[in-house]
């Protein structure tokens, strides 16, 4: 049992490493190679091991044989990989003379196998390896351990291995390293008999399923001349990058399958466009004067001069028109007062990454440009609206535009003088023409004069006052007199001079001077219907000439009130 045990794990062994170096050639035969190996038919013979695993009958186990054996089987490939195979085997062990009558030995009966089977086989044919699977069926002839004479049963057999072709006689003959197979058969022995020179019942008979291992190694015939079968090159390339502006470079790469490494592959290159650089298995173009459109690059590989040996490979790449550039501008401010100097910041774009210039233009005002910035002086302008537009210009002759809108607003008018009060006119001297302007007050108007000399476009308010006492009407006299003094006598324009009447605080005439933009609003006073107020007497005193006598005149008869044309 321990013996067969280190067999039993030998067989699986062998199985695990032919299955692994299939596998492996499988794996190797696939790339890169630009021969095959073909035969019609295979004729293999070789040497091995059978290995049962834990099959028995009638409680004696299967023993493995190593002994004097053969495995034979003869294949025919319907197509390159696949075809139809016929194998035998023959197997002996050291103790086998055994038959229906004759008892083998103490040592019992070592197994005799003859197999017939026949069943579909398959290769991967790509190179001197030549790794292959097959399903065979047929039968098992085997006798017992025990007293089991040869029976013929059904079988199955399950299995790999791999051919090495060897590169002499014409690839004639190739090496068979390993074939594994699993085996299977089921035997029926019949019923049990008497074991023979014994009245002992001893089975000769019995049924009995084996599993075992099959291990062989030898050598295959190749009957069918084997021939040289070039793989046709697959040759493909592609653009990098696809697209492009005129001016930038394109690279164009190729790669193959079923390229033999052994052989120096022969690279050209061509293009419908641009200005192309080859360098071995890749090449470059200049775009530089291109149109805009689709181009392609073909590339070329050969190996050698047979059928298959050489081919094309196409990659295209697209030549993109050049695109205007973008711009944005931004102001500064959006509203500001006259005067002001505003910043317009302008940034321009190129896709294709071009050289750029800057220009400016404005509606009104002055322009001091830098690069991408200008500087817009608003001195002196009205108010309204300044569009200043901004221009990027790429080296192509295209450009593109952006505006920024300023809003100009009048500056704030200067600061108004306020309302001065200027000097008082007294009236209290003379009672009997209590509105008559003396020499007092004239003193007073002619500071008055001058100030309004000095400011041509102030104005003058003079406000008339009176006592609790007196009639109302008086206090509108001394404004009237007082004004009349001003235009007859310095030649103010009276409609500088406005006349008011205030407060009953006393016997005066308040002057106030107004500068240009300022407003009179002094409480308590009011404005009066001039053609209302009746004036008694001169409204001011005349003055005499050199040497002359004093004129009295007579104080003029009151008029009726509506005689007396209203002041405007």
């Amino acid at each position: 049992m321990r013996l067969l045990s280190r067999r039993t794990r030998l067989a699986i062994t062998l199985l695990g490493l032919n299955v692994a170096l299939a596998t492996t050639c499988f794996a190797q035969a696939k790339p890169m190679v630009t021969e095959r190996f073909d035969s019609g038919i295979d004729i293999y013979g070789g040497y091995g091991l059978f290995q049962p695993l834990n099959s028995y009958v009638n409680g004696y186990q299967y023993h493995a044989i190593y002994n004097p054996n053969a495995t034979a089987s003869f294949a025919d490939y319907i197509t390159q990989s696949f075809g139809v195979q016929v194998e035998g085997s023959y197997f002996t062990g050291n103790n086998n003379e055994n038959n229906q009558y004759g008892p083998c030995s103490a040592n019992l009966c070592n197994q005799r196998i003859y197999t017939a089977e026949g069943g579909a086989i398959y290769r991967f044919s790509a190179g001197p390896f030549i790794p292959f699977v097959h399903v065979l069926g047929g039968g098992v002839r085997m006798n017992g351990p025990e007293f089991q004479p040869l029976h013929w049963g059904p079988g199955a057999t399950f299995g790999a291995g791999v051919d090495y072709v060897l590169p002499f006689w014409g690839r004639h003959l190739a090496i068979r390293p390993a074939q594994v197979d699993y085996q299977y058969a089921h035997i029926n022995y019949g019923p049990a008999g008497i074991a023979p020179g014994t009245a002992l019942p001893n089975s000769t008979g019995g049924t009995a399923s084996i599993n075992a291992v099959k291990v062989s190694a030898g050598l295959v015939f190749h009957l069918r001349e084997a021939k040289e079968e070039t793989v046709p090159l697959i040759y493909g390339c592609s653009s990098t990058p696809t697209d492009v502006f005129p001016g930038e470079i394109v690279t164009v790469t190729g790669s193959t399958v079923g390229l033999k490494s052994k052989r120096t592959p022969d690279y050209s290159w061509a293009t419908k466009g641009g200005v192309i650089t080859p360098n071995g298995a890749s090449a470059t173009i200049d775009t530089a004067g291109l149109e805009a459109g689709q181009y392609d690059v073909i590339g070329k590989i050969s190996v050698g001069p047979r059928p298959g040996e050489t081919a094309y490979c196409s990659a295209p790449f697209n030549v993109k028109a050049y695109t205007a550039p973008t711009i944005a501008c931004t102001g500064s401010a959006t509203t500001a007062e006259a005067g002001t100097t505003l910043e317009v910041d302008c940034t321009g774009r190129s896709e294709q990454n071009l050289p750029l210039t800057y220009t400016f233009a404005t509606t009104a005002g002055q322009l001091a440009v830098s690069n991408n910035t200008a500087m817009l002086s608003t001195a002196g302008l009205p108010p309204g609206d300044i569009t200043v537009t901004g221009t990027v210009h790429d080296n192509k002759g295209k450009s593109a535009s952006s505006t920024v809108v300023f809003v100009i607003t009048a500056p704030p008018p200067p600061p108004v003088s306020p309302v001065t009060p200027l000097c008082v006119l007294n009236f209290t001297r003379d009672v009997r023409r209590p509105g008559r302007v003396d020499n007092e007050a004239k003193a007073c108007l002619d500071d008055i004069a001058l100030a309004l000399n000095r400011q041509s476009d102030a104005k003058l308010v003079i406000v008339g006052n009176s006592d609790p006492d007196e009639k109302p009407e008086v206090a509108a006299e001394r404004a009237m007199n007082a004004r009349q003094y001003l235009t007859d006598e310095k030649s103010i324009d009276a409609s500088r001079v406005s006349v008011r009447v205030g407060e009953t605080s006393g016997r005066t005439a308040k002057s106030f001077l107004v500068p240009s933009g300022a407003t009179f609003a002094e409480p308590n006073t009011q404005r009066f219907d001039e053609r209302r107020i009746v004036r008694h007497g001169q409204a001011y005193g005349k003055p005499r000439k050199p040497g002359s006598a004093p004129v009295h005149k007579k104080a003029p008869a009151k008029k009726p009130a509506t005689a007396v044309p209203a002041a405007k």
